[in-house]
């Protein structure tokens, strides 16, 4: 059985937790035994930190983590909208070359990602804002906690390409369903290939 419980230690913090039931072996196979596990886990496989945004509110805890960690994952003050974003993190160059020193995502050159649902088993990609940069996020279901993985993606295998076989260059951008544009308008020059993927919301 996997079940999920959401215990409040304030008004406003939570924790996210997992609860794993299980009978025992031999002996013990009439035995339940109950594990409480953090419900979602983070695992980054990158080799640059990032910084990770809880929830879609103004008011969204944003922490970091960083380069080959693993850490528990609680969405601490909306967890009814429990969906995360990434931010390539700032290098100490960058940093030190920021009059204001002060870390803000409009300064960084990647940008946010999509918005990802960590409940939702599979693979996604993701682009960290540079039209070619794709991070891969795996998320899979380990007994009652779902662990979110994210890979660096090998240029030679892009999730889409995008060919323009013509003499002419393109822009294009994206669109929603109802047709209205998403994000900015991209250019694809007459003869070459882009790897691309679609920024929507992961969810």
């Amino acid at each position: 059985e996997n079940s999920e419980i959401i215990q409040p230690s304030t008004s406003e913090k939570y924790y996210n937790l997992g609860v794993l039931i299980t009978f025992g072996e031999g002996v013990f196979h009439s035995t339940r035994t109950v594990t409480i596990v953090p419900k979602f886990v983070l695992s980054s496989h990158l080799h640059f930190g990032l910084k990770v945004q809880h929830g879609t509110s103004e008011s969204s805890v944003v922490e970091s983590i960083t380069p080959e960690a693993t850490m528990t994952f609680h969405f601490l003050s909306d967890t009814k909208n429990s969906l995360f974003r990434f931010s390539k993190e700032a290098s100490e160059d960058e940093v030190d070359s920021d009059e204001s020193n002060e870390w803000s995502p409009d300064k960084q050159p990647t940008g946010w990602t999509p918005y990802v649902d960590p409940r939702k088993v599979g693979v996604a990609y993701v682009r960290l804002g540079s039209i070619s940069n794709f991070i891969k996020v795996k998320v899979e279901l380990s007994g009652s906690s779902y662990v979110v993985s994210l890979y660096e993606l090998e240029d030679s295998f892009p999730p889409f390409l995008l060919g323009n076989y013509t003499s002419f260059d393109f822009k294009f951008t994206q669109s929603t369903s109802d047709k209205e544009p998403v994000g900015n308008w991209e250019t694809l020059l007459a003869g070459s290939t882009l790897p691309y993927t679609w920024d929507a919301d992961i969810q």
